[in-house]
């Protein structure tokens, strides 16, 4: 008798339904909060006049960006780029996809760029703000670090990329401006 109860208790569930069950997953078409935050992204976006950057550079002629999530679900954010340093020069193209990692609640932005080169920043919302951070990389050095802050301004958005080294101060390197076109 007592081999009979224990097999029986094989087949009772250890929870009865609504009793601490595991709760199911949404689907990829369900907007969650976290996912819904990279809409922000999303549209054809140019940059404007008037970009600074620590090393001389100038705003290319011709700039645009074009985000959409990914088809089937709203969980990737993917983002093609193509610009144009000087009206008859050559055009550069990037990509990168945006997602959010539910485990530790972290942003994963992976940049490819047409030449083969690829950067992987992480990241969070704070406030308004969403600050990224350059994650290590063979060809960057160990004491460096790199970040972006992207800013949401009037019709667009704020790019600032910053750089410290050895643990320093962070230094303005970049600081140019989205604005939505569409």
């Amino acid at each position: 008798m007592l081999k009979r109860m224990w097999f029986l208790a094989l087949l009772v569930p250890a929870a009865l339904p609504g009793q601490n069950a595991p709760r199911a997953r949404p689907g990829p078409e369900t907007p969650l909060p976290a996912y819904e935050r990279m809409a922000a992204f999303e549209g054809t976006w140019t940059m404007e006049p008037g970009a600074t950057y620590q090393s001389g550079g100038t705003t290319p002629a011709a700039h645009e960006e074009t985000c959409a999530f990914m088809p089937g679900g709203r969980r990737h954010m993917v983002c093609r780029t193509w610009s144009q340093r000087t009206a008859d020069g050559p055009r550069s193209e990037r990509m990168y996809i945006l997602s959010y990692r539910d485990r530790d609640s972290t942003y994963v932005a992976h940049h490819a760029f047409a030449g083969g080169a690829t950067l992987t920043y992480h990241g969070r919302i704070e406030g308004d703000r969403w600050v990224l951070n350059l994650q290590p990389t063979p060809f960057w050095p160990a004491n460096e670090r790199l970040r972006t802050i992207i800013t949401p301004v009037p019709n667009g958005m704020r790019y600032v990329e910053e750089h410290s080294v050895d643990g320093g101060p962070w230094k303005v390197t970049e600081d140019y401006r989205y604005r939505k076109l569409r």
